[in-house]
């Protein structure tokens, strides 16, 4: 149970750090830093 627990938290996180960071880099990248 602990082990699925971790499982889903990774994904979850997973996905939330591709929503978070595909704008931020391409936000930086139109900055042309």
């Amino acid at each position: 149970m602990k082990l699925t627990l971790g499982i889903v938290a990774g994904i979850s996180l997973s996905i939330l750090a591709h929503i978070i960071w595909k704008p931020a880099l391409g936000w930086a990248l139109s900055r042309g830093d």
